[in-house]
């Protein structure tokens, strides 16, 4: 018995309908598969199970390690300062909650007076930055000694007071016992250091050459 026109032309367009949804069957399954492949292999790279295909290099702005400080020369016969004879402030550059005040609790365990303590406006990246007067660097020395590798800076203050600002390299303040100077014996210089003087010297002439130029930007304007 043959099948009428109508009867045929339903056929063939049942047999299109089913080829196509063979074919969206086969292309949204393998979609599937590729994005559920992915994820797998995504998510075992970032568990460390298999390497990552490439690495790609960040770059940063920001300064990776400690600027290097020359430091200034402790005058000549100098020695260490009674502890209990001197005040510092403390200051915390890094994200280390709590770690100011924590420090200076250890400061002042081995007598030292601690005025203040607050947070750094810049990040240090060495163990520690103390700043002293140019006229005070045997105190100024005393209270490095303090901290592991700590460096000494020269600035423009003109009373005994020290700034202790802790960096992203702190690791501890040293015991009574760990303390490297000798209460009657000269302080000793560290390698490659400048005198004094000369430290103060190369300060202001910086100053002064930021001076000139801030005056040379407002002729401008």
């Amino acid at each position: 018995m043959n099948d009428s026109p109508a009867q045929q032309a339903a056929r063939a367009r049942a047999a299109r309908r089913k080829r196509m949804q063979q074919r969206q069957t086969v292309i949204f399954g393998s979609i599937t598969a590729v994005l559920l492949g992915s994820a797998l292999f995504a998510g075992a790279v970032w568990a460390e199970i298999v390497p990552p295909p490439f690495e790609l290099e960040v770059k940063s702005s920001e300064p990776t390690e400690p600027p290097v400080v020359t430091q200034p020369c402790p005058p000549e016969d100098a020695t260490a300062v009674a502890l209990d004879e001197i005040s510092v402030n403390v200051m915390n550059s890094t994200e280390t909650s709590g770690l100011g005040a924590r420090t200076a609790d250890e400061i002042t365990a081995h007598g030292v007076n601690v005025e203040t303590i607050d947070n750094a406006s810049d990040l240090y990246l060495g163990s520690a930055k103390v700043l002293v007067g140019p006229e005070y660097l045997d105190v100024g020395y005393t209270v490095a000694d303090l901290i592991p590798d700590a460096q000494i800076v020269i600035d423009t203050r003109t009373e005994p007071i020290v700034d202790i600002v802790l960096g992203s390299g702190f690791s501890e303040v040293r015991s009574e016992g760990d303390l490297l100077l000798a209460p009657d014996e000269p302080i000793p210089a560290p390698d490659g250091c400048v005198p004094a003087e000369t430290e103060a010297e190369d300060q202001d002439a910086d100053e002064e050459e930021s001076a000139d130029d801030d005056a040379s930007d407002e002729e401008e304007e």
